[in-house]
């Protein structure tokens, strides 16, 4: 069990220890959800960053191109280019 202690700034900043960040996997970016518990006692949950390639094929995924763009990627490059966009 990693413990450290953390100061708050005047401008109410907490620097995360190293030995925390470290244990957590804790990286630039990633995100802190501070939730208070009651009787003094505060959670963190840390919520990794993801990285934009992380979305790569979302919207094929979610059937994007099927539904709300039946020519697909060719299409929606050819409609762009002309400056028309058909409505569905």
């Amino acid at each position: 069990m990693a413990i450290g202690i953390g100061t708050v700034t005047g401008k109410g900043q907490v620097q995360v220890p190293k030995e925390i960040r470290e244990a957590m996997g804790i990286a630039t970016g990633d995100k802190l959800v501070f939730e208070v518990t009651g009787q003094g006692r505060i959670t963190v949950t840390v919520r990794k960053r993801r990285p934009l390639s992380s979305l790569a094929g979302a919207l094929a995924e979610a059937g994007f191109w099927s539904t709300c763009w039946p020519e697909g990627r060719a299409g929606l490059i050819t409609a762009a280019t002309a400056g028309v966009f058909p409505r569905y």
